[in-house]
């Protein structure tokens, strides 16, 4: 890969991580909102050192190439200027001739090599090998330009996020994580008793299972006889009824866990829909207690959109 080429993955990987996170919005898809600035910042700093290595890579040609001459004119000249300062194997009378006058005409071929003590032949090239083997590490301009092939994978991200778009999670992680039972901790409000009213409560699907939960072990049941509507997307269970599920991060899509409800009393739409469901947290059985699972007897279920945040 040649430092032109990284230059412009640094490039693109800074516009892509700023598309989805001030462009799109779809950052969220991946991480929680909460590290939006952090990859704003992230994305600037590497369009900053982006431009700043094609600035460099500029200069360097520049100085280089000063007045417009070329590489190859140079390397034409490097051989006269040898014989002009008296380089080995050139004779002596065209060395007498810079000091005395003009140079005479030299018929034949000049010496390509000078036998030197210790049996070593020097030209008026240096080493051929040498020289060979510098020219194909650094391209022939005296100086390495290119990077380890590995670093083609970060075009990678660039391909994932402007030519597929990878959607967040769902069903499919939801099935991965059902057969693995977790006890969720309860979020720090659920100690509080639910506001007074006759209408169903809207919720997080976190807090109602947080509820449950306390529950189960002896806490306040809270919940009970308590109307409540949460929002999820649906997925399926083998022994029967269905699951409304979210999903909860710490930090990114890779550590995301599934919080499930089992819904009682109502037919399971399309798996993977989002849908809201109305109904009334139910005890599970006493062998069940504690051991995460929560159920809901539903009263309702009707289609509803994605969150903006499809995370809790």
């Amino acid at each position: 890969m040649t430092r032109a080429a990284q230059n412009l993955l640094l490039l693109l990987l800074g516009g892509a991580v700023l598309w989805i996170t001030l462009g799109t919005g779809e950052f969220t898809n991946y991480v929680k909102p909460g590290l939006e600035l952090p990859l704003v910042g992230s994305a600037l700093l590497l369009i900053v050192l982006g431009l700043a290595g094609m600035r460099r890579d500029w200069n360097d040609d520049a100085d280089e190439h000063p007045h417009g001459r070329s590489v190859t004119e140079a390397q034409a000249q490097a051989p006269a200027q040898q014989e002009r300062s008296g380089a080995p194997g050139v004779p002596p009378a065209v060395r007498a001739g810079v000091e005395d006058g003009p140079v005479p005409a030299v018929t034949g071929t000049a010496p390509e090599a000078l036998t030197v003590p210790g049996g070593r032949e020097q030209g008026t090239h240096g080493s051929g090998k040498a020289e060979e083997g510098e020219g194909e590490e650094d391209g022939g301009h005296g100086h390495a330009h290119g990077g380890p092939r590995v670093a083609w994978l970060l075009c990678l991200p660039v391909l994932g996020i402007f030519a597929i778009a990878p959607p967040e999670l769902g069903a499919f992680t939801a099935d991965r994580n059902s057969s693995v039972t977790r006890a969720v901790a309860a979020p720090p409000s659920i100690d509080q008793a639910l506001p007074a009213g006759t209408g169903p409560l809207a919720m997080s699907v976190a807090e109602f299972v947080g509820r449950s939960f306390e529950a189960q072990i002896g806490g306040d049941p809270t919940l009970e006889g308590r109307t409540v509507k949460l929002i999820g997307f649906v997925a399926p269970r083998k022994q029967g009824h269905w699951y409304l599920t979210r999903l909860q991060m710490s930090c990114c899509a890779a550590d995301a866990i599934a919080v499930q409800v089992i819904v009682l009393g109502a037919a399971e739409p399309k798996k993977g829909a989002w849908v809201e469901v109305t109904g009334v947290w139910k005890a599970p059985p006493a062998k069940e207690s504690g051991s995460g699972v929560h159920y809901l007897n539903a009263t309702g279920v009707t289609p509803a959109a994605k969150p903006a945040h499809p995370y809790e």
